[in-house]
């Protein structure tokens, strides 16, 4: 298991985090190059003092849970009024799967499903909103969408997916 605390704690720029494994070789091969990736001193004092003060760590932890599980709901209930679907079921992240397989350019020219998934990337960003195309996702027409912003924000972007959506033409 490798576990960091930057997702967690919302500082990525916190570069402090534990690899649990009984794998020996892995260990070793850890170990052969973690001087190269030290963690600084600053980044151990400021995750120490963080870790050490539980009452502020439990707060923290659930101010963050509420905030996740309320931008959540927004986003959800925004993709559904606009029936989009997304891989729902998750209990904790910063960000939902959709599916805008149906919205992608029809097959043709030989292009393949990521040529295809860059065509919509491209019409979206001219629509004032970025979904990385989906080539690392694993299945076809998936976009990444992180939710974990201001509502404001979230709901504005989620509107301008839709308009996009919306005013396609392949």
């Amino acid at each position: 298991m490798t576990y960091g605390l930057s997702k967690d704690f919302g500082a990525a720029g916190l570069k402090v985090g534990a690899l649990i494994s009984r794998n020996e070789y892995l260990k070793k091969a850890v170990h052969a190059v973690v001087r190269f990736h030290g963690t600084s001193g600053p980044s151990v004092a400021i995750a120490t003092a963080m870790l050490e003060d539980r009452v502020w760590c439990r707060g923290f932890v659930e101010l963050s849970r509420r905030r996740i599980g309320e931008a959540y709901a927004i986003a959800t209930a925004r993709l559904k009024e606009l029936g989009i679907e997304y891989f729902g079921g998750g209990n904790a992240g910063f960000f939902l799967w959709i599916d805008l397989a149906k919205y992608l350019p029809p097959e043709r020219d030989g292009k393949s499903g990521f040529e295809r998934e860059c065509e919509l990337a491209g019409k979206l960003v001219e629509g004032g909103v970025f979904l990385h195309p989906g080539e690392e996702h694993g299945r076809t027409g998936w976009f990444r969408v992180v939710f974990t912003m201001e509502s404001g924000v979230v709901e504005e972007g989620i509107g301008r997916l839709g308009r996009v959506l919306e005013e396609l033409r392949w």
